[in-house]
């Protein structure tokens, strides 16, 4: 059976990246369904019974507490208590109903801190510690794989794990303290040029590199999961290059035309000073690699911003 002709279950519907994947796949006539809004995925006995009417026969699971550098060191509790439960429910759930196939939204936190080679390959992963600032966000995506495994070995479910870089793009959320980094830097750029403060402060001294993914291009890759990828071992998605936070400062401060000042907080976290996928299993597999450009993604986004988000 053709993918388009199987039910495909979004869950998250209502976050960042489940939101724009759901919206895309129903204008490309993927049949697509949602839980309610009102569904708690916590709640095990419910989600079963929501789940079990829908019939979905693929479940993409984009559900979790997620945000940026601040939010993962103030609400480690929240990440882990929350996320555990939900992947626990998930793959319960599944194995119930027999739902044989499900995908995972990962996320290169689940890298150790410390590796030889610069690039994270699949390889290295469970190959040393998270980083301290990521720990409970990292073990979560984890915790996916070991579980993806499990069910695979007893349930023949095929539980697959896509690691993204960082996502951006329109219908992010915007918040300055919360935020994945490039939605807090263009509010945080925003607001210093609407109120016409000659400065912006940002954590740290600059020089961590991160890889970025336009959400087009997320969405884009997970349609070539479904149609060509058949493991349950990780992969890694992305464009395999990475960008120093400077440099998205000085991108973004270009863009919005703004005069100040960037003041380096480097009394503040940097995070992990290096986060890039090694992209060779993706190239080999899907023969894929994302098309919108960094600066191409960031003019998108704040466009986006401007006339949708400006509070």
């Amino acid at each position: 059976m053709k993918i388009k002709n199987k039910k495909i279950l979004i869950l998250g519907h209502r976050g960042f990246f489940g939101s724009s994947l759901l919206k895309k796949l129903m204008l490309e006539n993927y049949n697509v369904c949602k839980l309610s809004d009102k569904s708690n995925l916590h709640n095990f006995e419910k989600s079963l019974k929501e789940i079990k009417k829908l019939k979905p026969n693929i479940i993409i699971n984009c559900a979790g507490k997620v945000g940026g550098l601040n939010y993962n060191i103030t609400k480690k509790t929240e990440i882990f208590y929350c996320n555990i439960k939900i992947l626990i429910n998930i793959l319960e759930i599944s194995s119930i109903l027999n739902i044989k196939r499900i995908i995972n939204i990962g996320s290169s936190c689940s890298y150790p801190k410390k590796l030889k080679s610069k690039k994270l390959s699949e390889k290295s992963l469970f190959q040393g510690e998270l980083h301290e600032t990521v720990e409970p966000y990292g073990f979560w995506k984890l915790a996916s794989i070991v579980g993806s495994r499990a069910y695979y070995h007893n349930k023949k479910i095929i539980s697959q794990n896509i690691v993204f870089p960082s996502l951006f793009g329109p219908g992010d959320k915007f918040d300055v303290k919360n935020s994945h980094v490039i939605s807090s830097l263009i509010k945080k750029f925003y607001q210093a040029k609407k109120n016409r403060i000659n400065k912006v402060i940002l954590w740290g001294n600059g020089k961590p590199q991160r890889e970025f993914m336009y959400i087009d291009d997320a969405v884009m890759g997970i349609k070539k999961v479904l149609s060509k990828y058949k493991s349950i071992e990780p992969i890694n998605l992305g464009q395999g290059k990475g960008y120093t936070i400077k440099e998205i400062a000085i991108y973004l401060k270009k863009i919005f035309n703004y005069n100040g000042r960037i003041i380096w907080d480097k009394k503040m976290p940097n995070g992990a000073m290096s986060k890039i996928l090694d992209v060779k299993k993706q190239d080999k597999l899907l023969k894929w690699r994302p098309k919108i450009s960094l600066e191409n993604g960031l003019s998108k986004t704040v466009d986006w911003y401007l006339k949708n988000d400006n509070s």
